[in-house]
């Protein structure tokens, strides 16, 4: 897992997965970002993506044609092996390992929240309240259901200039009314997320934060 740590940090993630809506959000958000795929949905639909996260053994079968690096806790089917935190949702593993990669924000794709249920409880409603307890801060939802809990996504994603910052670990940064960073700390793209001018000027002024310098072509 180690080489993927902080790997695209200052980019912005796509978390692929299953709806009928992802094709759409795609096209609209437009090319570019690092795609995580969530389980064979993408590759199954031919959509390209850099890495894909499953946490069920016979995932591995339905992506042997697929040229996505496989992101997994079983050895013999990853080519990076990660221990999972807890959760239950493979979109969440896959917003935790954007994380881990330093991407900001991460946009939620095809969450339509109508996949096959695997029990009478895993509702539209169940789906969404495993949500409840992620930091709203980096994810912004592209279409659907989840846009009531995470609303912020852009019309359409293009390469700008952005303010970056880092945030030390144990440091809480407001960064609207409504967000605050983690207290794990990390790399946010202001510019990504919507936030500007007065606000970004604000953001940076507070304690345990370091603005980044800009790469050439950022």
């Amino acid at each position: 897992m180690s080489p993927l740590a902080l790997k695209h940090t200052g980019e912005y993630a796509l978390i692929l997965g299953g709806g009928p809506s992802l094709e759409k959000d795609l096209k609209r958000l437009g090319a570019g970002g690092i795609r995580i795929a969530v389980n064979h949905h993408a590759s199954d639909l031919g959509i390209d993506s850099h890495y894909t996260v499953f946490n069920d053994k016979w995932t591995a079968e339905n992506l042997k044609t697929s040229a996505s690096k496989r992101v997994c806790r079983f050895p013999e089917s990853a080519d990076h092996l990660m221990a999972w935190p807890q959760a239950v949702l493979s979109a969440r593993l896959a917003v935790w390992l954007a994380r881990v990669m330093g991407c900001a924000p991460i946009i939620l794709c095809g969450m339509d929240c109508n996949g096959l249920r695997r029990s009478e409880t895993m509702t539209p409603e169940w789906y969404l309240d495993q949500w409840r307890w992620e930091n709203p801060a980096d994810i912004m939802a592209a279409s659907g259901p989840m846009k009531k809990m995470f609303p912020l996504a852009p019309k359409r994603l293009v390469a700008a200039p952005r303010v970056k910052i880092f945030v030390e670990a144990g440091t809480i940064v407001q960064l609207d009314k409504s967000r605050s960073t983690s207290s794990l700390g990390g790399t946010y793209d202001l510019g990504a997320m919507g936030l500007a001018g007065a606000c970004t000027d604000k953001i940076i002024k507070q304690p345990g934060v370091r603005v980044l310098t800009p790469k050439k072509g950022d």
